[in-house]
């Protein structure tokens, strides 16, 4: 009978093989990423650390390069660590990782180096997650477990090794998606901001219009009361008058006439506008039509500008951002970016410039159009 103990060690064992479906990956960095220290032994001390998403880990060793080892600290061209891990990414925080670390294989001049007092250890944002510390733990029952196709895994490690991470470029990659995302920013307010100063604009020139037709309405209903004929005075009769005289006298009522009872205004005073002042309403209507027309490609735009932001923070964009450009679609997987499946990265960008253009001709047209509008108004 097992004890309660290894009872439940078998059972985490058997969650984590069921769970984490065993398939070893291995990626590869160069010296950059390596700190060597003093000897131990007949290796020397070793840190390798790297915060670059989706990996995210400390490795501490003792390394042993034979002949060279003394001078793995000034050939890190020539040095290669290579991690292999079970695929078990996922995202957190909004950031893709990979929690199933395994083991770090290293290579100087491309013979393999002898690794002893290896320890990993996590780093934010996966130093925290359950997953990752519990895929950790169980590497060395996992691997007795999984046994790799040597052919495979040495076809695998070559792959990795020949075409490995540069911490430099990483980070300039990273500081230059930063930058363009920086500059999206600032394109998105100062447009933002524009449209804001814009709509304060036409407020006060729609509140100047109203209170102009305001004060026109009232100079003409003043105009109309000065101009009605005052009523006859009233006329007295004596008994002597002439009976078809005060017949005609005592049917007189007091009723405008034709011209009197005429409506003193019209729908927004149009039919009393001039011809040109009528052309002028027109282009201010057609001016908001192609307002909204602008607002609306200015949304498209956000949307292709988003889906581009989340692209180019893809690992394999920044791996190789010019064939990762041209996919139409990634691992045979419509990608999950902003809405835009089976799109590649140029098709989005190009219908993201037709939007900002169709936009920039809207908001263009609008402004000429009210603003004309508004002078034939006015004058």
């Amino acid at each position: 009978m097992l004890s309660k103990f290894k009872k439940s060690m078998l059972l985490m064992l058997l969650a984590v093989l069921a769970y984490a479906q065993p398939a070893l990956k291995f990626k590869g960095f160069n010296g950059e990423y390596v700190d060597f220290g003093r000897r131990k032994g007949s290796g020397r001390e070793f840190v390798m650390r790297v915060n670059q998403s989706p990996f995210h880990f400390e490795a501490k060793g003792v390394i042993d390069a034979g002949m060279l080892t003394n001078d793995l600290d000034i050939m890190l061209d020539d040095v290669v660590a290579v991690l292999s891990y079970f695929e078990q990414g996922h995202t957190i925080n909004g950031k893709a990782v990979e929690t199933g670390l395994n083991d770090l294989l290293f290579y100087a001049e491309d013979e393999s180096c002898k690794i002893t007092e290896l320890k990993i250890t996590l780093l934010p944002p996966i130093s925290n997650d359950k997953k990752a510390k519990t895929l950790l733990a169980a590497v060395p029952n996992l691997l007795k477990e999984y046994e790799p196709n040597p052919t495979a895994e040495s076809s695998a490690i070559i792959r990795a090794s020949a075409d490995p991470w540069s911490k430099s470029y990483m980070e300039a990659e990273q500081l230059e998606a930063e930058k363009r995302m920086a500059q999206q920013k600032a394109e998105e307010e100062r447009i933002l901001a524009a449209q804001k100063a814009e709509e304060q604009k036409r407020a006060k020139e729609k509140e100047e219009r109203d209170r102009r037709a305001a004060e026109r309405e009232r100079q003409r209903s003043a105009q109309k009361k000065q101009k009605r004929p005052a009523p006859p005075p009233a006329k007295e009769y004596s008994q002597v008058e002439d009976y078809d005289d005060y017949k005609a006298e005592d049917d007189y009522t007091d009723v405008p006439t034709r011209e009197s009872s005429k409506k003193t205004g019209s729908f927004m005073g149009i039919s009393e506008m001039e011809t040109g002042q009528k052309i002028g309403m027109g282009f201010v209507g057609i001016g908001v039509v192609a307002t909204i027309y602008g607002i609306l490609q200015h949304m498209e735009y956000n949307r292709k500008n988003t889906a581009l932001n989340e692209l180019a923070m893809d690992p394999l964009f920044i791996q190789n951002p010019q064939v990762f450009k041209a996919l139409d679609t990634r691992d045979g997987i419509t990608p999950w970016h902003a809405g835009q499946p089976g799109k590649s990265y140029d098709t989005i960008e190009r219908e993201k410039l037709g939007h900002g253009s169709n936009r920039n001709l809207g908001l263009v047209l609008a402004a000429a159009l009210i603003g004309g509008g508004i002078v034939m108004i006015n004058f």
